[in-house]
């Protein structure tokens, strides 16, 4: 390559996605299907959450308050 060119590089910078937003139902609901196949309840909402969509506190607050009413 002649006159002081060299080949191009090129960088392209991707933003990493929105996290996902699930309604707090649907995750309960979700949690309660893994117990309900014998999955502790810890475990099963650190399951839930691994992709977001909630907290595991907030989420675990949430399928105790469920399984109140």
């Amino acid at each position: 390559m002649g006159g002081g060119r060299r080949p191009g590089e090129i960088t392209v910078v991707v933003a990493g996605g929105a996290p996902r937003r699930r309604d707090m139902a649907d995750l309960v609901a979700e949690v309660e299907e893994l117990v309900a196949g014998g999955t502790r309840l810890k475990d099963a909402c650190a399951q839930v959450t691994r992709d977001g969509g909630a907290s595991r506190r907030d989420l675990y607050q949430a399928v105790l308050a469920h399984r109140q009413d």
